[in-house]
């Protein structure tokens, strides 16, 4: 295991049971997945892929291909249906609705979608519309023929009752995975539904190594250590996490992070504020300066103002203003006779 907590995908940590047999992070393997599902909800795989595993994806469900094809470039995604023998058949697509997260492009749990179309019509009577499409059908032995390239580190099947019709269309006498790990119960419920096709697997050499309530895991005979590996369910000497609390703390870490740009941004605001504030002041400041100076100067000229009005007054209240009264009207006849009529008189002249 790698020294870094292993995340788990895997509904039911059948990941990590694995990667404790199968060591993925001391070297690379190959699976095959049947019923692959989403490349990350649930996925038994997708922690392998992260470690650099490859593999085969058998996926009849449009969108859960097109996000393996999306997400794992470097396997073989086929977007078939498994069974005992070649041809086409009916899926039953369970419905879109059933998201875990929001989102167009959120994964989408529809685990229930059968080939059998008797779990089908109990989903119907229990009020759940199933969508039944066309879908091709190919054979195990066909799929390993054409795309498996060597040994196999695991072969898993979560196919919804069709798993008898996968396992006989396989050849085990050529295809021989180190583990296989099928899941055995009944659709929705935790009724055991391994003897219809366990039989298959005993003959072609496995032994049961582990049921962990939901998947029965086996290896060949000849591998005892292998099986008692496998025998121990996942646990918390396995140092593993559960992707959705990964995914929380990415959540937190996110929330986390648009608080901080938020309060970065209250802080720049608050600034932008503070030095507005701080011209509209200085702007007052100097527009209080620039009114004192008015103010001063205001109060210059009404003091220069109030002098020359005081000055006047007295030199009026002087006896030789009165005295004089006569010469100055004489020296206003001259000078309008001097300069002719436009002569303006004086100002003593006028209130004289």
């Amino acid at each position: 295991m790698s020294r870094d907590p292993f995340v788990s995908y895997a509904q039911n940590q059948e990941d990590v049971v694995l990667a404790r047999a199968l060591r993925p992070d001391d070297r690379e393997g190959f699976w095959v997945d049947v019923g692959a599902g989403d490349p990350v909800l649930d996925s038994v795989t997708a922690a392998f892929a992260e470690r650099g595993w490859r593999g085969v994806n058998v996926e009849p469900l449009p969108r859960e291909h097109e996000r393996l094809c999306a997400a794992r470039p470097a396997d073989t995604n086929l977007r078939v249906a498994l069974g005992a023998t070649a041809g086409h058949g009916t899926l039953f697509v369970e419905p879109t609705e059933k998201r875990k997260w929001p989102g167009p492009d959120a994964p989408i749990d529809r685990g229930a979608s059968t080939m059998v179309p008797e779990i089908a019509e109990r989903y119907r009577t229990d009020g759940q519309e199933f969508t039944p499409i066309e879908v091709p059908i190919w054979t195990l032995a066909q799929v390993v023929a054409d795309y498996v390239p060597g040994p196999v580190d695991f072969l898993k099947v979560d196919v919804e009752g069709f798993e008898r019709e996968v396992l006989a269309g396989a050849d085990w006498c050529s295809f021989r995975p180190r583990v296989v790990v099928m899941e055995a119960t009944v659709p929705k419920s935790d009724k055991p539904a391994h003897e219809a096709w366990e039989p298959m697997l005993l003959e072609a050499g496995y032994r049961l190594a582990l049921f962990d309530g939901l998947n029965r895991f086996y290896a060949h005979a000849d591998e005892p250590a292998l099986l008692q590996t496998l025998a121990i369910p996942a646990n918390v000497f396995d140092d593993f996490v559960p992707y959705a609390w990964t995914r929380q703390v990415d959540q937190a870490r996110q929330g986390a992070h648009s608080l901080e740009e938020a309060l970065t941004h209250a802080q720049q605001e608050r600034d932008q504020l503070y030095e507005s504030v701080a011209r509209a002041y200085a702007t007052t400041r100097d527009a209080q300066a620039q009114a004192a100076i008015a103010d001063e100067s205001t109060a210059r000229a009404l003091a220069e103002a109030h002098r020359v009005r005081t000055e006047l007054h007295a030199l009026r209240a002087t006896r030789t203003f009165r005295y004089t009264a006569p010469l100055r009207s004489i020296y206003a006849t001259l000078r309008r006779r001097s300069f002719g009529p436009a002569a303006r008189r004086s100002p003593i002249n006028r209130r004289g």
